[in-house]
């Protein structure tokens, strides 16, 4: 059995599911209903998508105990990633593993030297501090599961490189222009700097010589005693 935490729209799930067979079953949850809606559409027999927010999971003796807790992208977003782990430690079986995934964002890179690449990237960490989360938790990962009962943990790092003509290379623009209202009122940039930022992104799109590393990633397994 495995429960999923912030499965979101279940293209992991669905991986995971071919993973486990018709023998195994996953519960994927998500605090987002329009998300757990697409998920629910993939018509998988062997996941069960639910609303639910990990933070309001009961860890008075659970009646549920799983052989894998999986979460990514998930302690990044939240204002107490510790407790959050300790709430998925509950519903870990012993002998069963905790694996967990996040970024540090601030390790992004383009290889051809950018003010406005780092500019924006800048201005993500510090929308990040300003919500009181935190995008580099990655960094800490390993460090936070050693705080819990695990028998042993491991980590490893990779980092995807986004090179010319691949089409997610616009994915730096597309998130700057996402943020654009909340770097403003958090007055992190005005919308002229970010203008002048996605300008500089235009151009080290279409520049063949330019690759961009995505953040590093940081996979952390752990087993329960």
């Amino acid at each position: 059995r495995v429960l999923e935490v912030g499965c979101g729209n279940g293209e992991v799930s669905k991986d995971i599911a071919e993973i486990v067979g018709t023998s195994g079953h996953i519960d994927a949850i998500d605090i987002s209903p329009e998300q757990i809606a697409v998920a629910k559409q993939k018509n998988l027999s062997n996941v069960t998508f639910e609303v639910k927010d990990v933070m309001t999971l009961s860890t008075t003796d659970p009646s549920e105990k799983y052989d894998f807790v999986v979460v990514r992208f998930v302690l990044m977003h939240l204002k107490d990633p510790i407790r959050a782990l300790r709430i998925m430690y509950q519903f870990v079986k012993s002998g069963g593993y905790l694996a967990c995934e996040e970024p540090e964002m601030s390790r992004c890179y383009s290889s051809i030297d950018s003010e406005g690449f780092k500019k924006a990237m800048d201005w993500h960490i510090a929308y990040s501090e300003y919500t009181d989360v935190d995008f580099d938790i990655g960094s800490k990962l390993c460090s936070l599961f050693k705080t819990l009962k695990f028998n042993e943990v491991l980590e490893e790092t990779c980092q995807p490189i986004i090179k010319s003509h691949d089409p997610n290379r616009i994915i730096f623009y597309l998130l700057t222009e996402e943020c654009r209202l909340k770097y403003v009122s958090a007055a992190i940039a005005t919308h002229e700097q970010i203008n002048d930022v996605l300008n500089q992104f235009k151009k080290l799109n279409n520049d063949e010589h330019c690759e961009f590393g995505c953040a590093l990633l940081h996979q952390v397994n752990a087993r329960k005693n």
